[in-house]
Protein backbone atom coordinates (compact mmCIF):
# COMPACT_ATOMS: atom_id res chain seq x y z
CA UNK A 1 0.00 0.00 0.00
CA UNK A 2 2.86 2.55 1.37
CA UNK A 3 4.71 2.01 -2.36
CA UNK A 4 1.84 2.25 -4.12
CA UNK A 5 1.23 5.74 -2.27
CA UNK A 6 4.93 6.74 -2.69
CA UNK A 7 4.90 5.92 -6.23
CA UNK A 8 2.03 7.73 -7.32
CA UNK A 9 1.93 10.75 -4.94
CA UNK A 10 1.34 13.31 -7.33
CA UNK A 11 -1.79 11.58 -8.87
CA UNK A 12 -3.08 10.50 -5.57
CA UNK A 13 -2.23 13.81 -3.34
CA UNK A 14 -3.83 16.67 -5.11
CA UNK A 15 -3.59 18.90 -2.04
CA UNK A 16 -3.29 18.63 1.37
CA UNK A 17 -7.02 17.98 2.09
CA UNK A 18 -6.11 14.31 0.35
CA UNK A 19 -3.50 13.08 3.34
CA UNK A 20 -6.28 14.57 5.92
CA UNK A 21 -9.11 12.35 4.33
CA UNK A 22 -6.08 8.90 4.53
CA UNK A 23 -6.00 9.32 7.67
CA UNK A 24 -9.15 9.15 8.68
CA UNK A 25 -9.74 5.96 6.23
CA UNK A 26 -7.29 4.74 8.27
CA UNK A 27 -8.80 4.94 11.62
CA UNK A 28 -12.20 3.54 10.04
CA UNK A 29 -10.34 0.50 9.17
CA UNK A 30 -8.22 0.15 12.89
CA UNK A 31 -11.77 0.33 14.59
CA UNK A 32 -13.66 -2.02 11.82
CA UNK A 33 -10.93 -4.87 12.36
CA UNK A 34 -9.69 -4.52 9.14
CA UNK A 35 -6.20 -3.10 9.80
CA UNK A 36 -4.16 -5.64 11.01
CA UNK A 37 -4.76 -9.60 11.11
CA UNK A 38 -6.95 -11.34 14.05
CA UNK A 39 -4.91 -14.18 16.09
CA UNK A 40 -6.74 -16.99 17.13
CA UNK A 41 -4.43 -17.59 19.75
CA UNK A 42 -5.68 -13.91 21.26
CA UNK A 43 -8.23 -13.84 24.78
CA UNK A 44 -11.60 -12.92 22.99
CA UNK A 45 -12.89 -9.87 23.63
CA UNK A 46 -15.48 -11.62 25.52
CA UNK A 47 -13.08 -12.75 28.34
CA UNK A 48 -11.17 -9.55 28.42
CA UNK A 49 -15.08 -7.79 29.76
CA UNK A 50 -15.21 -10.32 32.40
CA UNK A 51 -11.90 -8.97 33.74
CA UNK A 52 -13.07 -5.12 33.18
CA UNK A 53 -16.18 -5.89 35.18
CA UNK A 54 -14.12 -7.97 37.76
CA UNK A 55 -11.47 -4.99 37.66
CA UNK A 56 -14.66 -2.63 38.42
CA UNK A 57 -16.11 -4.53 41.25
CA UNK A 58 -12.74 -4.47 43.18
CA UNK A 59 -12.83 -0.89 42.86
CA UNK A 60 -16.37 -0.72 44.24
CA UNK A 61 -15.33 -2.90 47.27
CA UNK A 62 -12.44 -1.01 48.21
CA UNK A 63 -14.63 2.42 47.63
CA UNK A 64 -12.34 3.91 45.46
CA UNK A 65 -15.50 4.41 42.86
CA UNK A 66 -19.15 3.95 43.31
CA UNK A 67 -21.61 1.18 42.11
CA UNK A 68 -23.56 2.21 39.28
CA UNK A 69 -26.36 1.38 37.57
CA UNK A 70 -25.52 -1.08 34.86
CA UNK A 71 -26.02 0.06 31.18
CA UNK A 72 -28.65 -1.44 29.27
CA UNK A 73 -27.69 -4.10 26.59
CA UNK A 74 -26.62 -2.59 23.21
CA UNK A 75 -29.61 -3.63 20.72
CA UNK A 76 -28.99 -5.10 16.84
CA UNK A 77 -30.33 -1.35 15.61
CA UNK A 78 -27.41 0.55 17.51
CA UNK A 79 -24.55 -1.76 15.13
CA UNK A 80 -23.37 0.22 12.74
CA UNK A 81 -20.76 -1.96 10.80
CA UNK A 82 -20.05 -5.94 11.38
CA UNK A 83 -16.45 -6.55 13.30
CA UNK A 84 -14.33 -9.77 13.83
CA UNK A 85 -15.94 -12.74 15.75
CA UNK A 86 -13.47 -12.17 18.58
CA UNK A 87 -14.42 -8.88 18.74
CA UNK A 88 -17.61 -7.42 21.17
CA UNK A 89 -19.54 -3.83 21.04
CA UNK A 90 -19.42 -2.61 24.39
CA UNK A 91 -20.69 1.01 25.28
CA UNK A 92 -18.14 3.29 26.92
CA UNK A 93 -19.74 3.49 30.33
CA UNK A 94 -18.85 -0.08 30.76
CA UNK A 95 -14.54 0.12 30.43
CA UNK A 96 -13.79 3.01 32.52
CA UNK A 97 -14.81 5.32 35.05
CA UNK A 98 -16.71 8.61 33.36
CA UNK A 99 -16.52 12.04 34.63
CA UNK A 100 -17.75 15.24 33.87
CA UNK A 101 -14.91 17.83 35.06
CA UNK A 102 -16.03 21.34 36.87
CA UNK A 103 -14.44 24.66 37.81
CA UNK A 104 -13.48 25.55 41.60
CA UNK A 105 -14.95 28.88 42.60
CA UNK A 106 -13.44 31.28 41.38
CA UNK A 107 -13.89 33.81 44.37
CA UNK A 108 -11.37 31.37 46.31
CA UNK A 109 -8.09 32.58 44.90
CA UNK A 110 -6.58 29.71 46.99
CA UNK A 111 -8.03 27.09 44.74
CA UNK A 112 -5.87 28.40 41.96
CA UNK A 113 -1.81 27.84 41.69
CA UNK A 114 0.47 25.74 39.70
CA UNK A 115 0.16 22.15 41.79
CA UNK A 116 -2.01 20.83 38.83
CA UNK A 117 -2.76 21.32 35.69
CA UNK A 118 -6.70 22.48 34.72
CA UNK A 119 -7.36 21.40 31.37
CA UNK A 120 -10.04 23.58 28.94
CA UNK A 121 -11.22 22.89 25.69
CA UNK A 122 -8.85 25.34 24.19
CA UNK A 123 -5.93 23.41 25.53
CA UNK A 124 -6.62 20.62 24.02
CA UNK A 125 -5.89 20.06 20.11
CA UNK A 126 -5.13 17.29 17.37
CA UNK A 127 -1.98 15.11 19.45
CA UNK A 128 -1.37 17.15 22.15
CA UNK A 129 -2.77 18.81 25.54
CA UNK A 130 -1.31 22.44 26.39
CA UNK A 131 -0.68 21.74 30.54
CA UNK A 132 0.96 24.79 31.24
CA UNK A 133 -1.67 27.72 30.85
CA UNK A 134 -3.97 27.14 33.95
CA UNK A 135 -3.66 25.30 37.28
CA UNK A 136 -4.52 24.40 40.34
CA UNK A 137 -3.45 24.73 43.82
CA UNK A 138 -4.01 21.35 46.30
CA UNK A 139 -6.70 22.63 47.66
CA UNK A 140 -7.87 23.20 44.33
CA UNK A 141 -7.41 19.62 43.36
CA UNK A 142 -10.38 18.59 46.21
CA UNK A 143 -12.66 20.56 44.43
CA UNK A 144 -12.07 19.72 41.28
CA UNK A 145 -12.47 16.53 39.07
CA UNK A 146 -8.86 14.66 38.94
CA UNK A 147 -8.16 12.38 35.65
CA UNK A 148 -5.31 10.15 35.90
CA UNK A 149 -2.59 9.38 33.26
CA UNK A 150 -3.62 7.79 30.32
CA UNK A 151 -7.28 9.30 31.09
CA UNK A 152 -8.87 10.24 28.28
CA UNK A 153 -10.56 14.22 27.73
CA UNK A 154 -13.21 14.87 25.49
CA UNK A 155 -14.72 18.47 24.74
CA UNK A 156 -18.53 18.33 25.41
CA UNK A 157 -19.70 21.29 24.65
CA UNK A 158 -19.51 23.97 21.84
CA UNK A 159 -17.95 24.31 18.25
CA UNK A 160 -14.53 22.61 19.50
CA UNK A 161 -16.95 19.41 20.52
CA UNK A 162 -15.26 16.03 19.66
CA UNK A 163 -11.55 17.70 20.03
CA UNK A 164 -9.84 14.52 22.27
CA UNK A 165 -6.59 13.54 23.33
CA UNK A 166 -4.97 11.63 26.33
CA UNK A 167 -2.86 12.94 29.80
CA UNK A 168 0.81 12.28 30.16
CA UNK A 169 -0.01 13.47 33.33
CA UNK A 170 -2.60 13.71 36.14
CA UNK A 171 -4.75 16.53 35.83
CA UNK A 172 -8.44 18.58 36.63
CA UNK A 173 -10.59 19.50 33.79
CA UNK A 174 -13.51 21.79 33.69
CA UNK A 175 -17.22 21.38 33.00
CA UNK A 176 -16.68 21.61 29.43
CA UNK A 177 -15.04 18.37 29.21
CA UNK A 178 -16.02 14.60 29.45
CA UNK A 179 -13.19 12.42 30.89
CA UNK A 180 -12.73 8.41 30.95
CA UNK A 181 -10.04 6.74 33.42
CA UNK A 182 -9.74 3.21 31.51
CA UNK A 183 -9.78 -0.11 33.96
CA UNK A 184 -7.56 -2.50 31.26
CA UNK A 185 -8.11 -1.54 27.84
CA UNK A 186 -5.64 0.20 25.89
CA UNK A 187 -5.79 3.74 26.55
CA UNK A 188 -4.58 4.59 22.92
CA UNK A 189 -6.93 2.57 21.03
CA UNK A 190 -10.04 4.04 23.11
CA UNK A 191 -8.25 7.57 21.69
CA UNK A 192 -8.41 6.29 18.35
CA UNK A 193 -12.12 5.24 18.42
CA UNK A 194 -12.64 8.40 20.02
CA UNK A 195 -10.89 10.38 17.04
CA UNK A 196 -12.77 8.23 14.72
CA UNK A 197 -15.64 9.58 11.97
CA UNK A 198 -18.27 7.22 13.30
CA UNK A 199 -17.75 8.35 17.11
CA UNK A 200 -17.68 11.98 16.01
CA UNK A 201 -20.85 11.30 14.22
CA UNK A 202 -22.47 9.51 17.34
CA UNK A 203 -21.43 11.98 19.24
CA UNK A 204 -23.11 14.67 17.17
CA UNK A 205 -26.22 12.64 16.86
CA UNK A 206 -26.82 12.21 20.10
CA UNK A 207 -26.12 15.68 21.80
CA UNK A 208 -28.59 17.98 22.95
CA UNK A 209 -29.11 21.86 21.96
CA UNK A 210 -29.40 23.19 18.00
CA UNK A 211 -27.29 26.29 18.44
CA UNK A 212 -24.44 24.89 20.65
CA UNK A 213 -24.08 20.85 20.81
CA UNK A 214 -23.40 19.51 24.09
CA UNK A 215 -23.27 16.05 25.31
CA UNK A 216 -24.05 15.21 28.96
CA UNK A 217 -21.60 12.13 30.66
CA UNK A 218 -24.66 9.49 30.95
CA UNK A 219 -25.40 10.19 26.79
CA UNK A 220 -21.50 9.97 26.03
CA UNK A 221 -21.25 7.03 28.26
CA UNK A 222 -24.02 5.04 26.33
CA UNK A 223 -21.90 5.30 23.03
CA UNK A 224 -21.14 1.89 21.45
CA UNK A 225 -17.88 1.31 20.68
CA UNK A 226 -16.46 -1.59 18.96
CA UNK A 227 -13.30 -3.94 21.50
CA UNK A 228 -11.00 -6.02 20.41
CA UNK A 229 -8.67 -8.39 22.05
CA UNK A 230 -6.04 -6.38 24.15
CA UNK A 231 -3.21 -7.70 22.31
CA UNK A 232 -4.98 -6.90 19.32
CA UNK A 233 -5.63 -3.60 20.64
CA UNK A 234 -1.83 -2.84 20.88
CA UNK A 235 -1.37 -4.03 17.22
CA UNK A 236 -3.76 -1.96 16.02
CA UNK A 237 -2.15 1.11 18.02
CA UNK A 238 1.39 0.13 16.38
CA UNK A 239 0.48 -0.23 12.96
CA UNK A 240 -1.99 3.24 13.07
CA UNK A 241 1.13 4.86 14.67
CA UNK A 242 3.66 3.76 11.83
CA UNK A 243 1.05 4.66 8.97
CA UNK A 244 0.19 8.15 10.67
CA UNK A 245 4.09 8.63 11.04
CA UNK A 246 4.12 7.86 7.10
CA UNK A 247 1.60 10.33 6.52
CA UNK A 248 2.99 12.65 8.11
CA UNK A 249 5.98 12.79 5.98
CA UNK A 250 4.06 12.50 2.93
CA UNK A 251 2.62 16.05 3.61
CA UNK A 252 6.08 17.19 4.73
CA UNK A 253 7.26 16.08 1.05
CA UNK A 254 3.45 17.61 -0.38
CA UNK A 255 4.26 20.68 1.32
CA UNK A 256 8.09 20.96 0.26
CA UNK A 257 7.24 19.82 -3.09
CA UNK A 258 4.42 22.83 -3.00
CA UNK A 259 6.89 25.30 -1.77
CA UNK A 260 8.89 24.14 -4.48
CA UNK A 261 6.96 24.58 -7.34
CA UNK A 262 5.54 28.01 -6.02
CA UNK A 263 8.79 29.01 -5.79
CA UNK A 264 9.81 27.92 -9.39
CA UNK A 265 6.42 29.44 -10.43
CA UNK A 266 7.21 32.60 -9.18
CA UNK A 267 10.67 32.65 -10.23
CA UNK A 268 9.63 32.06 -14.08
CA UNK A 269 6.88 34.53 -13.92
CA UNK A 270 9.25 37.14 -12.13
CA UNK A 271 11.86 36.90 -14.99
CA UNK A 272 8.99 36.73 -18.15
CA UNK A 273 7.86 40.17 -16.54
CA UNK A 274 11.10 42.11 -16.06
CA UNK A 275 12.20 40.86 -20.08
CA UNK A 276 13.09 43.62 -22.25
CA UNK A 277 13.18 41.86 -25.13
CA UNK A 278 9.46 41.19 -26.49
CA UNK A 279 11.33 38.28 -28.30
CA UNK A 280 12.19 36.70 -25.30
CA UNK A 281 9.16 37.63 -23.05
CA UNK A 282 7.01 35.78 -25.65
CA UNK A 283 8.98 32.59 -25.77
CA UNK A 284 9.40 32.40 -21.56
CA UNK A 285 5.70 32.93 -22.08
CA UNK A 286 5.37 29.50 -24.13
CA UNK A 287 7.84 28.03 -21.84
CA UNK A 288 5.10 28.40 -19.10
CA UNK A 289 2.31 27.32 -20.72
CA UNK A 290 3.94 23.57 -22.13
CA UNK A 291 5.49 23.42 -19.17
CA UNK A 292 1.81 22.98 -17.65
CA UNK A 293 2.18 20.01 -15.74
CA UNK A 294 5.33 21.05 -13.78
CA UNK A 295 4.16 24.55 -12.89
CA UNK A 296 0.54 25.08 -12.99
CA UNK A 297 -1.30 22.64 -10.36
CA UNK A 298 -4.03 24.56 -9.46
CA UNK A 299 -6.96 27.51 -10.51
CA UNK A 300 -4.90 30.19 -8.47
CA UNK A 301 -1.63 28.96 -10.57
CA UNK A 302 -3.63 29.72 -13.72
CA UNK A 303 -5.38 33.45 -12.18
CA UNK A 304 -1.68 34.25 -11.40
CA UNK A 305 -0.56 33.36 -15.45
CA UNK A 306 -3.62 35.86 -16.22
CA UNK A 307 -2.70 38.44 -13.96
CA UNK A 308 1.17 38.14 -15.52
CA UNK A 309 -0.55 38.35 -19.32
CA UNK A 310 -2.32 41.68 -17.81
CA UNK A 311 0.38 42.85 -16.27
CA UNK A 312 2.57 42.82 -19.15
CA UNK A 313 -0.08 44.22 -21.35
CA UNK A 314 -0.42 47.21 -19.67
CA UNK A 315 3.39 48.14 -19.31
CA UNK A 316 3.76 47.47 -23.55
CA UNK A 317 5.59 43.92 -23.49
CA UNK A 318 3.11 41.70 -24.91
CA UNK A 319 2.79 42.94 -28.67
CA UNK A 320 5.81 44.54 -30.46
CA UNK A 321 5.60 48.70 -30.60
CA UNK A 322 4.67 50.08 -34.29
CA UNK A 323 6.72 53.43 -34.92
CA UNK A 324 3.86 54.16 -37.81
CA UNK A 325 1.31 54.51 -35.06
CA UNK A 326 -0.12 57.52 -34.04
CA UNK A 327 1.26 58.54 -30.82
CA UNK A 328 -1.05 58.32 -27.79
CA UNK A 329 -0.51 61.86 -27.01
CA UNK A 330 -2.22 62.94 -30.62
CA UNK A 331 -4.85 60.73 -29.14
CA UNK A 332 -5.48 62.02 -26.45
CA UNK A 333 -6.12 65.62 -28.70
CA UNK A 334 -8.49 63.80 -30.82
CA UNK A 335 -10.49 62.55 -27.78
CA UNK A 336 -10.56 66.21 -26.02
CA UNK A 337 -11.62 67.61 -29.46
CA UNK A 338 -14.63 64.91 -29.33
CA UNK A 339 -15.47 66.12 -25.21
CA UNK A 340 -15.26 69.27 -26.73
CA UNK A 341 -17.40 68.44 -29.40
CA UNK A 342 -20.50 67.00 -26.88
CA UNK A 343 -19.90 70.04 -24.44
CA UNK A 344 -20.68 72.39 -27.37
CA UNK A 345 -23.44 69.88 -28.44
CA UNK A 346 -24.94 69.76 -24.61
CA UNK A 347 -24.48 65.87 -24.87
CA UNK A 348 -22.31 66.10 -21.49
CA UNK A 349 -21.44 68.92 -18.93
CA UNK A 350 -18.22 70.58 -18.82
CA UNK A 351 -15.96 69.26 -15.59
CA UNK A 352 -12.95 71.23 -13.99
CA UNK A 353 -9.66 69.37 -15.10
CA UNK A 354 -8.23 66.65 -12.60
CA UNK A 355 -4.66 67.65 -11.79
CA UNK A 356 -1.76 66.31 -13.66
CA UNK A 357 -0.55 62.49 -12.82
CA UNK A 358 2.48 63.22 -10.44
CA UNK A 359 5.77 60.79 -10.89
CA UNK A 360 5.23 59.27 -7.87
CA UNK A 361 1.75 57.87 -8.89
CA UNK A 362 3.83 56.32 -11.43
CA UNK A 363 4.43 52.68 -11.00
CA UNK A 364 6.20 51.50 -13.91
CA UNK A 365 7.49 52.66 -17.17
CA UNK A 366 5.83 52.72 -20.75
CA UNK A 367 6.89 52.66 -24.27
CA UNK A 368 7.60 56.31 -25.74
CA UNK A 369 4.77 56.84 -27.31
CA UNK A 370 2.31 55.84 -24.60
CA UNK A 371 1.41 58.42 -22.37
CA UNK A 372 -0.04 58.40 -18.66
CA UNK A 373 -3.94 59.62 -18.33
CA UNK A 374 -5.95 59.27 -15.60
CA UNK A 375 -9.52 57.92 -16.47
CA UNK A 376 -11.72 60.91 -16.48
CA UNK A 377 -9.29 61.97 -19.41
CA UNK A 378 -10.87 59.14 -21.72
CA UNK A 379 -14.31 58.74 -20.67
CA UNK A 380 -17.08 60.93 -22.03
CA UNK A 381 -19.73 60.12 -18.76
CA UNK A 382 -19.49 57.97 -15.34
CA UNK A 383 -23.01 57.81 -13.66
CA UNK A 384 -24.55 56.04 -10.67
CA UNK A 385 -27.08 53.76 -11.20
CA UNK A 386 -31.02 53.72 -11.00
CA UNK A 387 -32.66 53.38 -7.62
CA UNK A 388 -35.72 51.20 -8.08
CA UNK A 389 -37.14 47.96 -6.83
CA UNK A 390 -36.55 44.47 -8.80
CA UNK A 391 -39.78 43.31 -10.18
CA UNK A 392 -40.70 40.13 -12.21
CA UNK A 393 -42.32 41.29 -14.90
CA UNK A 394 -41.78 44.63 -17.30
CA UNK A 395 -40.29 46.38 -20.37
CA UNK A 396 -36.61 47.42 -18.72
CA UNK A 397 -34.47 45.13 -17.52
CA UNK A 398 -32.74 45.92 -14.21
CA UNK A 399 -28.99 44.76 -14.10
CA UNK A 400 -27.86 44.21 -10.52
CA UNK A 401 -24.39 43.61 -9.34
CA UNK A 402 -25.69 39.97 -8.66
CA UNK A 403 -26.43 39.04 -12.18
CA UNK A 404 -22.82 39.90 -13.04
CA UNK A 405 -20.81 36.99 -13.00
CA UNK A 406 -17.88 35.76 -13.98
CA UNK A 407 -17.36 38.66 -16.35
CA UNK A 408 -21.02 37.92 -17.93
CA UNK A 409 -24.83 37.96 -17.35
CA UNK A 410 -27.61 35.41 -18.36
CA UNK A 411 -30.10 38.28 -19.63
CA UNK A 412 -32.93 35.93 -19.11
CA UNK A 413 -32.59 35.83 -15.10
CA UNK A 414 -32.24 39.72 -15.15
CA UNK A 415 -35.16 40.93 -13.05
CA UNK A 416 -37.40 43.69 -14.45
CA UNK A 417 -37.84 47.66 -12.77
CA UNK A 418 -40.38 49.98 -13.33
CA UNK A 419 -39.34 53.69 -14.82
CA UNK A 420 -40.48 56.52 -16.81
CA UNK A 421 -39.18 57.16 -20.37
CA UNK A 422 -37.25 60.06 -19.01
CA UNK A 423 -35.45 58.61 -16.70
CA UNK A 424 -34.75 55.49 -18.98
CA UNK A 425 -33.09 57.71 -21.32
CA UNK A 426 -30.84 58.60 -18.75
CA UNK A 427 -29.67 55.33 -17.18
CA UNK A 428 -30.12 52.78 -20.00
CA UNK A 429 -27.25 50.66 -21.01
CA UNK A 430 -25.59 50.76 -24.29
CA UNK A 431 -22.78 48.63 -26.39
CA UNK A 432 -19.34 49.78 -25.49
CA UNK A 433 -20.22 50.64 -21.45
CA UNK A 434 -18.51 49.86 -18.44
CA UNK A 435 -20.31 48.79 -15.28
CA UNK A 436 -18.18 49.59 -12.03
CA UNK A 437 -19.37 47.61 -8.73
CA UNK A 438 -18.98 50.45 -5.98
CA UNK A 439 -19.37 49.05 -2.47
CA UNK A 440 -19.30 46.10 -0.57
CA UNK A 441 -17.44 42.88 -1.24
CA UNK A 442 -17.68 43.02 -4.68
CA UNK A 443 -16.47 46.79 -5.06
CA UNK A 444 -14.64 47.10 -7.97
CA UNK A 445 -15.89 44.39 -9.83
CA UNK A 446 -16.32 45.48 -13.87
CA UNK A 447 -18.46 44.17 -16.84
CA UNK A 448 -18.31 45.19 -20.48
CA UNK A 449 -21.18 45.53 -22.36
CA UNK A 450 -20.20 43.81 -25.88
CA UNK A 451 -23.22 43.33 -27.36
CA UNK A 452 -26.14 45.38 -29.14
CA UNK A 453 -28.64 46.11 -26.46
CA UNK A 454 -31.31 47.74 -29.00
CA UNK A 455 -33.43 44.63 -28.80
CA UNK A 456 -33.48 44.78 -25.07
CA UNK A 457 -34.06 48.17 -22.73
CA UNK A 458 -31.76 47.79 -19.97
CA UNK A 459 -31.17 49.98 -16.86
CA UNK A 460 -27.86 49.31 -14.16
CA UNK A 461 -28.74 49.36 -10.56
CA UNK A 462 -27.55 52.26 -8.27
CA UNK A 463 -24.62 50.17 -6.41
CA UNK A 464 -23.24 50.08 -9.79
CA UNK A 465 -21.88 53.11 -11.68
CA UNK A 466 -21.43 53.09 -15.62
CA UNK A 467 -18.75 54.94 -17.77
CA UNK A 468 -18.80 55.46 -21.28
CA UNK A 469 -15.57 55.40 -23.25
CA UNK A 470 -14.09 57.79 -25.76
CA UNK A 471 -14.95 56.25 -29.27
CA UNK A 472 -11.35 57.28 -29.68
CA UNK A 473 -10.63 54.63 -26.68
CA UNK A 474 -10.86 50.85 -27.28
CA UNK A 475 -13.32 49.76 -24.93
CA UNK A 476 -11.81 46.23 -24.34
CA UNK A 477 -8.27 47.08 -23.62
CA UNK A 478 -10.10 49.57 -21.06
CA UNK A 479 -11.67 46.67 -19.38
CA UNK A 480 -8.59 44.56 -19.40
CA UNK A 481 -7.23 47.63 -17.44
CA UNK A 482 -9.89 47.01 -14.80
CA UNK A 483 -8.64 43.02 -14.42
CA UNK A 484 -5.38 43.85 -13.53
CA UNK A 485 -3.30 43.73 -10.38
CA UNK A 486 -2.22 47.97 -10.74
CA UNK A 487 -6.04 48.21 -10.82
CA UNK A 488 -7.05 46.42 -8.09
CA UNK A 489 -4.35 47.85 -5.76
CA UNK A 490 -5.84 51.48 -6.67
CA UNK A 491 -9.17 50.37 -6.08
CA UNK A 492 -8.89 48.97 -2.39
CA UNK A 493 -6.58 52.31 -1.85
CA UNK A 494 -9.38 54.07 -3.34
CA UNK A 495 -12.00 52.40 -1.12
CA UNK A 496 -13.95 54.25 1.06
CA UNK A 497 -15.35 53.61 4.75
CA UNK A 498 -14.74 51.11 7.57
CA UNK A 499 -17.71 48.63 7.94
CA UNK A 500 -18.17 48.50 4.03
CA UNK A 501 -15.52 49.63 1.30
CA UNK A 502 -17.04 51.90 -1.48
CA UNK A 503 -15.59 53.72 -4.46
CA UNK A 504 -17.20 57.00 -5.38
CA UNK A 505 -16.98 58.79 -9.05
CA UNK A 506 -14.27 61.02 -8.32
CA UNK A 507 -11.96 58.32 -7.00
CA UNK A 508 -12.73 56.29 -10.17
CA UNK A 509 -11.89 59.48 -12.51
CA UNK A 510 -8.79 59.97 -11.20
CA UNK A 511 -7.07 56.00 -11.46
CA UNK A 512 -4.26 56.66 -13.75
CA UNK A 513 -3.96 54.29 -16.36
CA UNK A 514 -1.19 53.83 -19.42
CA UNK A 515 -2.02 54.47 -22.70
CA UNK A 516 -0.95 53.20 -26.00
CA UNK A 517 -1.79 54.21 -29.27
CA UNK A 518 -5.47 53.14 -30.74
CA UNK A 519 -3.60 50.59 -33.21
CA UNK A 520 -1.78 49.25 -30.38
CA UNK A 521 -4.54 48.70 -28.43
CA UNK A 522 -6.15 46.35 -30.51
CA UNK A 523 -3.39 44.46 -31.10
CA UNK A 524 -3.17 43.73 -27.52
CA UNK A 525 -6.93 43.13 -26.97
CA UNK A 526 -6.15 40.36 -29.74
CA UNK A 527 -3.30 38.84 -27.74
CA UNK A 528 -4.85 39.12 -24.97
CA UNK A 529 -7.55 37.42 -25.78
CA UNK A 530 -5.41 34.54 -27.70
CA UNK A 531 -3.61 34.16 -24.76
CA UNK A 532 -6.74 33.92 -22.16
CA UNK A 533 -8.15 30.78 -24.37
CA UNK A 534 -4.93 29.01 -23.79
CA UNK A 535 -6.13 29.99 -19.89
CA UNK A 536 -8.76 28.79 -20.50
CA UNK A 537 -8.03 25.74 -21.89
CA UNK A 538 -5.58 25.09 -19.35
CA UNK A 539 -8.25 26.10 -16.19
CA UNK A 540 -10.02 22.65 -17.96
CA UNK A 541 -7.40 20.46 -17.56
CA UNK A 542 -7.33 21.41 -13.81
Amino acid sequence: MINFILENFDTIFKNKTSLETLDKVILDLAIKGKLVEQNQDDEPASELIKRIKAEKQRLIDEKVIKKEKPLPPIEDEEIPFDIPNNWEWVRLGEIGLLQTGNTPSTSKAEYFGRDIPFITPADISKGKIFYENRGLSFLGKEKGRVAKQNAILQVCIGGSIGKVYYTDREVCFNQQINGIDLYICNFKYIYLILSSTYFYEELIKNSNGTATPIINKSSWGNLPIPLPPIEEQKRIVSKVEKLQSIIKDLKEIYIKNQNNRENLKKSLLSEIESQSSDKDLLKNLETVFTNFDKIIKTKEDIKDIRNLILSLAIKGKLVEQNQDDEKASELIKRIKAEKQRLIDEKVIKKEKPLPPIEDEEIPFDIPNNWEWVRLEDIILKIKYGYTASAETAGEVKFLRITDIQNNSVDWNSVPYCAISLEEYENYKLEKRDILIARTGGTVGKTFLIENDLKNMKSVYASYLISIKPSINIDEKYLKNYFDTPLYWRLIKEKSQGTGQPNVNAPSLKSLSIPLPPIEEQKRIVSKVESLMKICDLLEEKI
